[in-house]
């Protein structure tokens, strides 16, 4: 299921359900212009794929971009990575990391090229974070500053870096990862699709082990930019989820919701429960 929402819908992405190995993997996501802006130029995405292959009997996609540039071509660009993306993923054929690393390559370049064929696409750029689950394994692949988190048990792990200078200041030691994003230029995004020609991804060479309980989310810094992991963690293991991605956005926009929104949750629960929480 695609996604890319303007300020006019409201409606919420319909629930998918999948059954791989001993997983039921309950997905839902929700896309929201926030408070102030007048256009979303977010664009997340999820679905299953069957594999032919004797090694991969179903992978799942997950996918958060959150596009910048003017005249709407942050839209264009999240969209055209969204779009390029989840079209050729069903044919993958290698390991999921070298697959991730070649597509997001690939998505690069027709970005860039893009907007060096128009004017009113010049500059426009997204930022892009993407998860495969397969058999027992996540991989992930991630360029700018949306992020994956996995919560396990009580704890959450945040699984990408930002490519921000906030965070090039922070691996500097000049200011402590928990001084507020306030106090320092959170805007400044070092790495991005479509800016240059070719473009460093970071993946995951070796596939994450995945356990029963496991939650993936994903989520563009209209989210991250609002709430603490802490607070992110609490609303993830107090709701069930169904609700969860709603109530994430509800409370970024209580505290502003300055910027677009958009949050997947991906719950890996036992194929016994029909209902996770």
């Amino acid at each position: 299921m695609f996604f890319q929402k303007n300020q006019q819908k409201k409606t919420r992405e319909y629930v998918a359900n999948s059954f791989f190995n001993e997983f039921l993997i309950q997905i839902d996501g929700y896309s929201d212009v926030g408070c102030l802006r007048e256009n979303n130029e977010d664009a997340i995405y999820w679905g299953g794929e069957e594999k032919t292959d004797n090694k991969n009997k179903k992978e799942t996609l997950l996918l958060v971009a959150d596009g910048m540039g003017g005249h709407n071509a942050g839209e264009i660009a999240s969209g055209m990575a969204r779009d390029y993306i989840r079209t050729v993923y069903k044919y993958w054929k290698k390991a999921p990391h070298k697959e991730l690393t070649k597509v997001f390559t690939e998505a690069n370049l027709k970005i860039f090229r893009a907007a060096h064929r128009n004017k009113e696409y010049a500059n426009m750029g997204t930022t892009c974070t993407a998860l495969i689950i397969t058999n027992d394994f996540a991989y992930c692949a991630h360029v700018g500053d949306t992020r994956l988190y996995l919560i396990r048990n009580d704890s959450i792990y945040r699984m990408t870096e930002d490519h921000t200078i906030r965070r090039e200041i922070e691996r500097e030691g000049f200011i402590a990862g928990d001084v507020s994003n306030s106090a320092v230029e959170t805007s400044l995004i070092t790495r991005t699709m479509g800016i240059n020609k070719s473009i460093k991804v970071d993946t995951w060479t070796y596939g994450l082990p995945v356990k029963v309980n496991d939650k993936f989310l994903l989520c563009s810094d209209g989210l991250t930019d609002m709430l603490s992991d802490d607070e992110i963690k609490l609303i993830i293991l107090n709701n069930s989820w169904e609700t969860v991605c709603k109530k994430l956005i509800d409370k970024a926009k209580e505290k502003g919701g300055y910027d677009n929104i958009s949050v997947i949750i991906a719950y890996l629960a036992s194929p016994q429960n029909n209902r996770l929480l």
